[in-house]
């Protein structure tokens, strides 16, 4: 393969990965900092926290859901590699603990491949319909729905 062909692939692929996987306009956005449990919040009657940040070099994004009725979630990780932020989905399923809250069950999205940073999560709430996006560096002030 020429090298401006591959040049030429190479920029097509950036291109097509950085439309499929933008946060969605329609999505609520909120300022929240990395590597920071966060306090209770509320979307209907699901109560859950968030927590994104760094396991090293790989970007994590947490949703532990609490009690009500919270659907079958979708939870995204945002990991920026130079100027691109690629989007990252969990995997179907749920594994559960305990921590200053209560019971939870907890959904993970994890990043794959060079390192990166982790610069924001998505959290789709398919009971309600609503979506947010929560960043390192931008966004609404977020209210609590309750410490602990």
């Amino acid at each position: 393969m020429s090298r401006q062909l591959l040049r030429w692939a190479v920029v097509v692929a950036a291109f097509l990965g950085s439309i499929a996987m933008a946060a969605p306009a329609s999505a609520a956005t909120y300022r929240y900092p990395p590597n920071t449990l966060s306090p209770q919040f509320r979307d209907g009657t699901c109560i859950y926290r968030i927590w994104y940040g760094n396991y090293g070099g790989t970007p994590f994004a947490k949703v532990r859901l609490y009690g009500g009725d919270c659907g079958e979630l979708t939870v995204r990780v945002a990991g920026q590699r130079g100027d691109l932020v690629d989007w990252y989905t969990a995997p179907r399923g749920y594994s559960g603990g305990q921590d200053s809250c209560g019971s939870y069950f907890e959904k993970q999205a994890t990043a794959n491949g060079a390192p990166a940073f982790a610069v924001g999560m998505q959290a789709y709430f398919p009971a309600t319909g609503h979506d947010y996006v929560f960043w390192h560096d931008s966004g609404r002030q977020t209210t609590p729905y309750r410490y602990c």
